[in-house]
C-alpha cells in the first residue's frame, strides 16, 4: 500500500501542471511570432527604410505635422529604422531565449524560469537603451506588460519546477 502511495506521489510531481502547460503554449505562440517578425525584419529592412523616408518626405512637404505626438513618433521611428539590425537581432535572441526557457519549464526545470526572466529583461532594456524614452519608449514599456504578467504567472508555478 505504501508503494502505491509513493508511485502516485512521484507521478504527480512529474506531470506538467495545466496552468504551466497553457503558459508555455502561449509562450511558444508569442515567441514564435516574434522570431518570425524579427527574421522578417532582416529581409525587409531596405523596403521599411524607403517607406519611412517616403512618409517623412510627404509629412515635411505638407508643412510638418504640427502635432507633438506625431513628431515624437516620427523621431522614435527614425531611431528604430537607423538601428533596425540591432533591434531585429535583439528580437530574435529574446524570442529564442524565451523558447528555450519555455521548453525547460515544460521539463519542470527551474533554470527555464530564469532564462525566461533574462530574455524578458533583455527584450525591455535593449530597445529602451537604443530608442530611449519619449513616446516610443512609453510604447515599449506598455508592450512589456505582457512580459511582466508572464513572469508573475510563471513565478506562481515556480513551486512545480525543480
Amino acid at each position: 500500500m505504501s508503494e502505491d502511495l509513493l508511485d502516485d506521489e512521484s507521478n504527480g510531481t512529474n506531470e506538467l501542471p495545466q496552468m504551466l502547460n497553457v503558459l508555455t503554449i502561449l509562450t511558444f505562440i508569442g515567441s514564435g511570432l516574434s522570431l518570425l517578425s524579427g527574421l522578417w525584419g532582416f529581409f525587409t529592412m531596405d523596403s521599411q527604410k524607403e517607406a519611412f523616408e517616403l512618409s517623412r518626405a510627404q509629412l515635411e512637404s505638407a508643412g510638418g505635422s504640427g502635432n507633438e505626438l506625431m513628431d515624437g513618433l516620427m523621431e522614435g521611428a527614425a531611431i528604430a529604422i537607423e538601428n533596425a539590425p540591432t533591434l531585429n537581432t535583439i528580437s530574435v535572441i529574446v524570442a529564442l531565449l524565451c523558447l528555450v526557457g519555455a521548453f525547460q519549464m515544460r521539463k519542470l526545470k527551474k533554470t527555464g524560469y530564469y532564462i525566461y526572466i533574462v530574455a524578458c529583461l533583455i527584450g525591455i532594456i535593449g530597445p529602451l537603451a537604443i530608442i530611449g524614452g519619449g513616446i516610443m519608449g512609453g510604447f515599449i514599456l506598455l508592450g512589456s506588460v505582457f512580459s511582466i504578467l508572464f513572469i508573475i504567472l510563471y513565478g506562481v508555478n515556480l513551486k512545480h519546477l525543480r
